[in-house]
């Protein structure tokens, strides 16, 4: 209804369009990756080396975060059953590929010793969504008094020499 009234239509004008409450939170859950990958893929394409995108990816990330607290929650939450909704996965796997190839990219420079670009596209992943969780539940700060650019600091330069060749 909110979204509706927002919109400036009546609360049964969405449903004009899609088949139940399910299908509408699907829809802005797959605008939600769509514009995650198109965020990251950027900020991966503007940086100067694999290692460098590797991170830009997690700070853009980050961004999008901060920027979508709300949809953000919705899209990593379970509002809806998503595998009923085959382009909501397919905007997952997107957002999701633009960290392997990073992750591949960084392989292929001879970064990341023997890791498998798998592993370090999951450490990678793992910490910066679990960073830009703890931010949006406003947790971060309360737990720990860091603000989030020292706190993707430190879990970045962690996580670069977690994976750095030995």
């Amino acid at each position: 209804r909110a979204a509706a009234q927002a919109a400036g239509v009546s609360a049964a004008a969405p449903y004009r369009h899609f088949k139940d409450r399910e299908a509408l939170l699907a829809a802005v859950m797959t605008e939600g990756f769509i514009e995650l990958a198109e965020a990251t893929e950027l900020a991966r394409d503007e940086a100067p080396d694999p290692v460098s995108a590797y991170l830009a990816i997690g700070h853009a990330y980050l961004g999008f975060a901060v920027a979508n607290p709300r949809l953000y929650r919705l899209m990593f939450g379970i509002e809806c059953n998503k595998p009923g909704h085959p382009d909501l996965l397919a905007a997952e796997q997107r957002a999701f590929g633009v960290v392997m190839q990073a992750a591949r990219d960084c392989a292929a420079a001879g970064v990341i010793g023997t890791r498998a670009p798998e592993h370090v596209a999951l450490a990678g992943w793992t910490i910066v969504h679990g960073l830009a969780t703890l931010h949006v539940d406003g947790a971060l700060g309360v737990v720990l008094p860091m603000t989030l650019p020292d706190a993707a600091e430190a879990l970045f330069s962690i996580l670069i020499g977690g994976v750095e060749p030995r």
